[in-house]
């Protein structure tokens, strides 16, 4: 599997809230990888909130190559690729 980053281009619109700014995702091929991000998307994947929205009225996000970019890691050595730490 390869690895993607998938974030939302500079300027793009979202709602204020319950909105994910970025995926990492292990997926065979970009398609695939923007497929699950669209999946597990937040309320910038559906209408906007003016109208009543059902889960048939998912609009097109993570697999929208004019609001997100999608960029795909591959490594042939092994290396830290994220990390995570607090200290005081």
């Amino acid at each position: 599997m390869k690895l993607y980053e998938i974030t939302i281009k500079h300027g793009v619109e979202t709602p204020d809230y319950d909105v994910y700014l970025k995926f990492w995702i292990t997926a065979e091929n970009e398609i695939r990888a923007r497929l699950l991000a669209q999946k597990m998307g937040g309320r910038e994947t559906v209408l906007k909130e003016e109208k009543v929205v059902s889960k048939e009225e998912k609009v097109a996000f993570w697999t929208d190559v004019s609001k997100t970019d999608c960029i795909e890691f591959v490594s042939k050595e092994e290396k830290v690729v994220a990390s995570s730490s607090y200290f005081t």
